[in-house]
């Protein structure tokens, strides 16, 4: 697969996830306290189509995915695929209530991903890796409210392991959309369909210089504070 070592994204891959899911896991646990900061007990809250948007914003989300990447030689394309993680986390401020800018990290993990080479209009299947396929995405963007329905887009740097194949720092953007229910005054619970593309470079010892495109598919469970 034309791979070769690259310690630094290895560090991204490996040491940021676990720090992920701890900040995830942080996240999570500080809603219900943070819930505790509504109106008294017997004062309405208001429904999900009446959000209360307003200042910090934080959401945390995990789920299940599906990530296909694809690296196109001169001589054949090299794909790898399969179902794994996604994780992720916004952070942010309300513009107005129904428009939330924000910081956006995504992290997908592919344990031993499927790989197949087409080549002269065949493709063979060569079962499963021993390296991970891991799209790592950081950027900035927006979410927009329809009522109890949202929409976000992010843009930014990405980069993504595949094995030890060596690749650079390109460009992603990250698009959710799904529903989001009101639990308490700050505090929401919801869920989206996640679509996640990345683009990055590969440096390759043959000469050949293609770009890696990753396209993630998710679905994910959210909780956060507004």
């Amino acid at each position: 697969m034309h791979a070769a070592k690259f310690p630094l994204f290895q560090t991204l891959g490996r040491r940021a996830l676990p720090l992920l899911v701890l900040t995830l896991g942080l996240l999570a646990g500080a809603t219900p306290a943070l819930a505790q900061w509504g109106p008294p007990p017997g004062m309405p809250y208001g429904g999900p189509s009446e959000p209360a948007h307003d200042g910090l914003w934080l959401r945390a989300h995990a789920g299940l995915a599906y990530a296909s990447s694809k690296q196109s030689y001169s001589d054949g394309d090299v794909s790898a695929s399969g179902l794994g993680l996604t994780l992720g986390g916004q952070f942010g401020a309300a513009l107005r209530q129904d428009l939330i800018l924000h910081l956006d990290v995504a992290v997908v993990m592919v344990r031993d991903p499927a790989i197949a080479v087409a080549h002269g209009g065949t493709s063979t299947d060569y079962g499963n890796s021993s390296g991970d396929l891991s799209p790592v995405f950081f950027g900035a963007g927006a979410t927009t409210y329809f009522g109890p329905a949202f929409l976000s887009v992010a843009v930014g740097a990405a980069a993504v392991a595949l094995g030890d194949t060596q690749t650079g720092i390109g460009y992603g953007i990250n698009v959710l959309a799904g529903l989001e229910g009101q639990i308490r005054r700050r505090s929401f619970l919801g869920g989206a369909l996640q679509l996640l593309f990345t683009s990055v470079p590969h440096a390759d010892t043959s000469g050949d210089s293609p770009w890696v495109n990753t396209l993630t598919f998710g679905f994910v469970l959210m909780s956060g504070y507004r």
